[in-house]
């Protein structure tokens, strides 16, 4: 990457922090898109693991966001301006100025996958009923002075992941369970609750947690057609042919807003996928930019 992309680019990530010398620390299965975590041959409960939040610029250097304790956070994203952060922390959603340090409720409970739109003004994300018979795609406002609004219900787990440029569509996950398995990609439109199209749906595998290029054009998505995970782009709205973008396998996809990058997770590697998406679409280069005990990775937008 040209030096002046990598100093100016930076990401937020989650660090896994055990109370546990750290030659002794679980591996950890995680899934893409906010889906929990699952522990490989658990010895202790999950809520035994304490985790940073922390901002690390592609050499690898940490710095922990200030007066954030220790906590279980998952799903952190940032608005469009950079300065207003969304993440799940004990199951419930908040947003925090990081500028101010002020912090505020997004959604009490079981909550997850805060997803903002390109203007900054709405947060779609989902919710677990009660009941846990199911799960909820909730929309608010950002400035939260009013409350939720139900989007779409569902007895699966629905994960939001982006919204188009213009706001008009919702790209979701639906997830028929916890382990992720038979995941299809659907959009809804939030003038209209209730109302939902397929993008991707194929029968025998995963496809989901799509993220769309700033333009709008492609979403990069992660599935495992071809026996285990890896990312793949397609045209949108309308899925044409796919084209892997990970070097082997990868989850969490995230474009930069210069539309140049795919960022992605595959195992505790963290890389990059150089791209060029005019007049086609074109993996330029691969690159390893760090290994470490990271997740939930979201991209600064400058």
């Amino acid at each position: 990457l040209p030096q002046d992309v990598i100093e100016r680019a930076r990401q937020l990530l989650t660090r896994f922090e055990r109370h546990a010398p750290r030659n002794e620390r679980q591996q950890l299965s995680l899934f893409g898109g906010g889906v929990p975590a699952e522990l490989e041959e658990p010895t202790e409960s999950v809520d035994a693991l304490r985790e940073l939040l922390v901002t690390l610029d592609l050499d690898g250097n940490e710095t922990p966001i200030r007066g954030l304790a220790a906590g279980n956070f998952r799903s952190p994203r940032f608005d469009p301006t950079g300065r207003i952060l969304a993440f799940e922390l004990d199951g419930s959603l908040w947003i925090r100025d990081l500028v101010l340090g002020r912090q505020d409720l997004l959604q009490e409970g079981v909550s997850y996958n805060a997803i903002w739109s390109t203007d900054g003004t709405r947060i779609a994300y989902g919710h677990r009923l009660s009941s846990n018979t199911g799960s909820q795609l909730l929309i608010r406002d950002a400035s939260l002075v009013s409350p939720p609004e139900t989007q779409l219900e569902s007895a699966a787990f629905l994960v939001p992941s982006a919204w188009t440029p213009d706001g008009s569509t919702v790209l979701f996950s639906q997830v028929p369970d916890q382990n992720v398995t038979a995941a299809e990609i659907w959009t809804t439109n939030p003038v209209s609750p209730g109302t939902r199209e397929a993008f991707l749906n194929a029968e025998g595998w995963s496809d989901g947690f799509a993220s769309l290029s700033p333009d709008g054009r492609w979403a990069a998505y992660e599935s495992d057609e071809e026996g285990s995970n890896a990312v793949y782009v397609r045209t949108f709205p309308e899925p044409g042919e796919k084209i892997k973008n990970s070097e082997g396998g990868g989850i969490g996809a995230r474009w930069s807003a210069d539309g140049r990058r795919i960022l992605y997770r595959s195992g505790d590697t963290t890389k990059v996928t150089q791209v060029r998406t005019a007049p086609t679409f074109e993996v330029v280069s691969h690159e390893r930019l760090f290994v470490g005990p990271y997740r939930g990775v979201d991209l600064h937008p400058d």
